[in-house]
């Protein structure tokens, strides 16, 4: 006799270890805990084992602490300079107002923090409507950007999570295609509104702009909406 003949209610019909693929919000913040925690033992294991003092974070934080001493970060690094570096600052200065929350710690720990932040919040919104792309999470991709703490973490989540698109300016050339696929002009609002509070910010030197232009940097990208 069948369970459906039996009477007996199938609770679990798609096979999910946890309940349906139909992820609640409990499970989701666990799940995303856990991911979050294992990514930042992952990025301080990798900075220990490999000795390392910096990681491509190491750049954002130094330009947020020059900000808060209103200095121009974009003089500072480079080769020989006060961040002797083999290239100069590749970020837009909205970069170094996003990591002054972080700018008080030492470089591991911020990194540690600014690493399960992002895996937190990519877990949190891949984990929306199903358990299917927990996955990537075990993939080559996210483990080295976890290891090398990249923003390409945080560009990411903001696929599931639109209003992360606040923090677009960080990173525009890698946030645009995101903000594009995007059917709501708020969020896309939103994210001209903060990159225009950072910019304002980070407008230590009127000049300096110029000479990131001349370095070769990109420029921010700003974008006027409505």
């Amino acid at each position: 006799m069948s369970l459906v003949d039996s009477g007996t209610a199938i609770e679990n019909p798609e096979g999910f270890p946890w309940g349906t693929n139909k992820p609640s919000h409990r499970q989701r913040l666990i799940v995303s805990t856990v991911i979050a925690l294992l990514s930042a033992a992952l990025v301080f294991s990798h900075v220990i084992r490999f000795n390392q003092e910096r990681t491509d974070f190491s750049q954002a934080l130094f330009g947020a602490r020059a900000l808060i001493h209103h200095a121009d970060p974009y003089k500072l690094v480079g080769p020989g300079l006060v961040y002797d570096s083999r290239w100069p600052l590749m970020y837009p200065a909205t970069a170094y107002v996003a990591a002054i929350p972080l700018a008080p710690l030492a470089d591991r720990f911020a990194t540690v923090i600014f690493v399960a932040v992002c895996s937190f919040a990519l877990a949190y919104g891949a984990t929306a409507r199903s358990w299917h792309l927990l996955p990537m999470f075990a993939s080559v991709a996210f483990l080295t950007s976890v290891e090398l703490a990249q923003w390409s973490i945080l560009v990411t989540a903001m696929l599931f999570l639109p209003w992360l698109a606040a923090f677009s300016a960080v990173k525009p050339q890698a946030a645009l295609p995101v903000l594009l696929s995007s059917l709501s002009s708020v969020y896309l609002k939103a994210a001209a509104v903060v990159q225009d509070a950072f910019l304002r910010w980070a407008s230590v030197d009127r000049d300096h702009s110029h000479a990131a232009a001349r370095r070769g940097n990109m420029a921010v990208l700003r974008v006027r909406i409505g």
